[in-house]
This record gives C-alpha cells, sequence and structure tokens, in this order.
C-alpha cells in the first residue's frame, strides 16, 4: 500500500507544473492534493495546495456540482460533468506558462456562463478562465489596470454582461464589461469603465463581497465597515441609496471574506476565512 502511494505522489506531483522558487513550499513539509486525499511531500516544489487555503480561494456551488480550490499559482477544478456515461465529475487544474499566473488573491466562479474569473499576481490583473478547461492553458479574457492594485474582490453579472470589481478600501465597486474573444481584437478587452456604485448615498464604505440574484434582478453588498447588506437593482450605477438593507442576526465567528446567493434556497451566505458559514434569510 505504501508504495502505490508513493507512485500515485510521483504521478501527480509530474503533472503539476514546476513554479518559480518564490512560490515554493518549504520541502518536506506535507500538503493536501485536492479530491485525491493523498498527503504529498514537496520534494520538487511542485505540490502547492493545503487545506488552510483561505475562503476567497474556494467555491462550491449550492448542488455541490462545482468544486473548485486554488493555492499560489494553481486551479484544482471538479466539476460535474452530464455528457459522461454515467455523468460523473472531472478533476483537472488549471496552472503553467500559458496561464500567466503567478498567484491567486481572489476566485470568483460564473456558473450561469461557465467561467473562472480571478484577481491574480503582483500587479493584481483579472483573468477569466473557461470552466471546463484545464492544464496549461491561456486565459479568455485578461484585464489590466493601475487601479487593481487595490482591488479586494470581484463578482459577475451575467444577465447585465459587467464585471464587478470591488475596492474595499475606497468604498466603490467598478462596472467592467466582462468577457471578449481570446484574440482580444474587442473592445471589451480594454479596461473601459461602465459605470461605479460608489457615494454618501449607496451607505459604501469597506465593501468586501457583492453577488447577484438573476431570478430577483438584485444586487447584494456586503460591507465590512457596519457588517450589513445593502440592496440595490441589479446593473444600478451612481450615488444611489440602496432599497433596502439587511441586518444579520448573526455573523460568522472569523472576518468576513466571501458571500454567496443561494438562489435556490433564496438565501445568502456569509463565509470566514476558516470556513465557518452563516446563511441569511433575504
Amino acid at each position: 500500500m505504501k508504495k502505490l502511494m508513493t507512485v500515485l505522489t510521483f504521478i501527480l506531483c509530474l503533472q503539476v507544473h514546476a513554479v518559480d522558487e518564490s512560490t515554493c513550499i518549504s520541502e518536506g513539509s506535507q500538503y493536501l492534493i485536492p479530491f485525491t486525499g493523498i498527503q504529498s511531500i514537496n520534494a520538487g516544489c511542485n505540490t502547492l495546495f493545503d487545506s488552510s487555503t483561505s475562503e476567497v480561494n474556494k467555491h462550491i456551488s449550492e448542488d455541490g456540482k462545482i468544486d473548485i480550490h486554488t493555492y499560489k499559482n494553481i486551479i484544482f477544478m471538479k466539476v460535474w460533468d452530464d455528457t459522461l456515461i454515467p455523468p460523473a465529475f472531472k478533476e483537472h487544474y488549471t496552472t503553467g506558462p500559458q496561464s500567466e499566473l503567478s498567484e491567486v488573491h481572489f476566485l470568483e466562479v460564473d456558473e450561469v456562463d461557465r467561467y473562472l474569473v480571478v484577481i491574480a499576481n503582483a500587479d493584481r490583473s483579472i483573468y477569466t478562465y473557461r470552466l471546463e478547461k484545464g492544464g496549461n492553458v491561456g486565459w479568455v479574457k485578461k484585464v489590466e489596470s493601475a487601479d487593481f492594485s487595490t482591488a479586494t474582490a470581484v463578482s459577475t453579472d451575467s444577465t447585465s454582461g459587467h464585471l464587478m470589481v470591488l475596492y474595499k478600501d475606497d468604498g466603490k465597486i467598478i462596472f467592467y464589461k466582462r468577457y471578449a474573444d481570446i484574440r482580444g481584437t474587442r473592445a471589451e478587452n480594454s479596461t473601459e469603465v461602465q459605470g461605479e456604485l460608489s457615494g454618501v448615498n449607496t451607505g459604501l464604505v469597506n465593501p468586501v463581497d457583492a453577488c447577484v440574484d438573476d431570478s430577483l434582478s438584485e444586487l447584494y453588498v456586503f460591507d465590512g465597515n457596519d457588517n450589513k447588506i445593502r440592496v440595490f437593482n441589479q446593473g444600478q450605477m451612481g450615488d444611489v441609496a440602496p432599497k433596502r438593507v439587511i441586518t444579520p442576526s448573526s455573523l460568522p465567528v472569523g472576518a468576513t471574506v466571501k458571500m454567496d446567493c443561494h438562489n435556490i434556497a433564496s438565501k445568502l451566505s456569509l463565509t470566514d476565512g476558516s470556513g465557518n458559514n452563516v446563511l441569511i434569510s433575504r
């Protein structure tokens, strides 16, 4: 059994691209390889995932059919595929030179259009990848801006076609166009701003995360300044007052870093960096 585990670990390590030494985990440590349950010693600086990954770099869909984890420059994906006979999970990862990833800071999953959106690397550029693609693959869209140096979160709006970038310390959300072709020949690949949600009337001081409910055409923004959720009309911009404010009766124990809209249960989910979760009625 021990020999089998060694062989499996070796195979898995070979599958993951080596990275620059600055992103290496110290040799001799043990880290969990997602979805396999196998513990692997990092002998060649190739296994870069551990169970302490922050909640900002995890995404598990409401139905459990999408499970994404990231660590350093690797995005691990476990996605249910109905086209397989019988239907089953597909497990793969995205990393390598073509991905241009050196470190992922924040992960968002667009479950409607099947995209991954991440804030990554030292300049905090925003990259979009296809959910079903894995390996050393290139991005679908990359948006760069000096303004992203202070970006703290990103969210998507399939209906309005917006990429929403949150600036927690600046109290604002800036809207960009979402996707474009990989050749970068369309205007959507620019940093053209579509609009901004900010100002005294919005009540936003430290917007931590946001999500959209297409069924209700509403945008929900959790603000860390007063731990309240402000609700706006979907696609609304400017210095506008929220249509209502939700005050959670309880919050996760640690610092809240992630919010998700659960459309099936009509709940909002707040999750802290330790994985503690609270469901909130809308």
